[in-house]
C-alpha cells in the first residue's frame, strides 16, 4: 500500500511513469488476492480443529516460538508400540511357563479334621462318641501326565513365538533407533538454522525493507529495484517461518517415538 501510494503521489508530479504506477497497483492487487485466499485457508483450519478439540477456536496467536525439546530425547522405553511388543513377548513367557509347568508330575498333600456321632468301631472296639471327639488325618498323592507329546508340541510352539516376538520387537527397537537418531539430527540442524535467523536474517529482512522504502520514497532507487528488495525481505521471513514449522514439526516427532 506504501509503495502504491508513493507511485501515485510520483506518478502525480511527473516524477514517475504510468508503467511504475501501473506496477504498484497490479502487485497491490495480487497480494490483496493471495491475502484473501490465505485468510480463507486459516478459517478453514480453525473450523477443522474446532472440530478436533470440541470447542470453537476463533483466531490464531500472533507469534510463534520453538517448542521445548524433550528432556528424555534419547530413550525409547515409553514408546508405546515397543511397550506393547514387550507385553506380548512377557504374555508369550507366561504362557510357556504354563506348558512346562503342564509335563511336570503334580504333587498334592490334603489335611482333614471331622467330628462323627453315634456309634463308632475305634481299634475294633465299638465306642460311642459325640462332636467334641475329632478325627483327623493327612493325605498325599502325585499325578503323572501319562501323554506328553501334545504338551510338548504346545511347549515348542509358544518357544516359536517368544522367539518370533522378540526378533520383532528388537527389529522394531532399532528401526525407532534410527529414526530418533536422524530426528535428533534435523534437529540440530534446524536449531542451527533457525539461531542464523535470529540473530541476522531477520534484522537483515527489517534494513532491507526499512531501507527500500526510504529510498523509494526519497527516488535513490527504481520501483524495480525496490520490488526486489521488499520482496528478498520477505522470502527471508517466509524461509524463516518455514524452517520454525520444521522444527517444530520435528520436536513432535521426537515426542512421538519417545512416547512423551
Amino acid at each position: 500500500q506504501k509503495f502504491k501510494k508513493a507511485t501515485t503521489i510520483r506518478y502525480e508530479t511527473e516524477a514517475s511513469t504510468l508503467l511504475e504506477k501501473t506496477t504498484a497497483e497490479a502487485k497491490v492487487t495480487e497480494l490483496t488476492v493471495q491475502l484473501n485466499e490465505i485468510e480463507a485457508d486459516i478459517k478453514i483450519q480453525l473450523d477443522r480443529l474446532s472440530l478436533y478439540l470440541g470447542t470453537v477456536i476463533n483466531a490464531i496467536p500472533e507469534s510463534f516460538e520453538r517448542i521445548s525439546v524433550p528432556v528424555d530425547s534419547s530413550s525409547l522405553d515409553n514408546n508405546p508400540s515397543l511397550k506393547y511388543m514387550h507385553q506380548q513377548i512377557a504374555i508369550y513367557e507366561r504362557e510357556k511357563k504354563v506348558n512346562k509347568a503342564s509335563v511336570l508330575p503334580e504333587f498334592n498333600i490334603g489335611y482333614f479334621n471331622q467330628s462323627l456321632k453315634g456309634v463308632q468301631t475305634i481299634n475294633g472296639i465299638d465306642q460311642t462318641v459325640d462332636g467334641s471327639t475329632r478325627f483327623t488325618g493327612v493325605t498325599a498323592g502325585i499325578s503323572i501326565p501319562l501323554w506328553a507329546k501334545p504338551n510338548v508340541a504346545r511347549i515348542k510352539a509358544s518357544e516359536l513365538e517368544v522367539e518370533s516376538a522378540t526378533i520383532q520387537a528388537d527389529y522394531f527397537n532399532d528401526m525407532l533407533q534410527h529414526q530418533l537418531s536422524q530426528a535428533l539430527q534435523e534437529y540440530y540442524k534446524l536449531s542451527q538454522s533457525l539461531d542464523y535467523y535470529d540473530r541476522i536474517g531477520l534484522n537483515q529482512a527489517e534494513l532491507l525493507i526499512g531501507n527500500a522504502q526510504k529510498s523509494f520514497e526519497n527516488g535513490a532507487i527504481d520501483y524495480v529495484e525496490y520490488v526486489r528488495n521488499i520482496e528478498q525481505a520477505v522470502n527471508i521471513k517466509i524461509q524463516y517461518l518455514d524452517r520454525l514449522n520444521q522444527f517444530n514439526q520435528n520436536i513432535i516427532y521426537i515426542e512421538f517415538l519417545t512416547g512423551n
